[in-house]
């Protein structure tokens, strides 16, 4: 049976692994934004960075390259997210 400090070392390594995808995933998708339409919303991005949903930030992700204009995809961000 692992020890307590170990099972908390594992969390450790595992939650700095999510941590760590989700700041890429922040990244690639200001980035393909910037790229692809030029200026994302400071709220937009703001609600974006807040989000820790792996799942939910792939989808936002896969939005930039099926989305050809910037203000649908706005829509489609504000569908999906809360913005202050």
């Amino acid at each position: 049976m692992p020890s307590v400090a170990r099972i908390w070392m594992e969390r450790g390594k595992e939650e700095g692994k999510k941590e760590g995808i989700v700041e890429e995933i922040h990244s690639t998708i200001k980035m393909g934004f910037e790229f692809k339409f030029k200026q994302l919303s400071k709220k937009l991005l703001l609600a974006i960075q807040k989000i820790n949903e792996v799942e939910t930030l792939k989808e936002i992700k896969k939005a930039i390259f099926d989305i050809n204009d910037a203000d649908e995809f706005q829509r489609f961000l504000k569908s999906r997210i809360q913005v202050s």
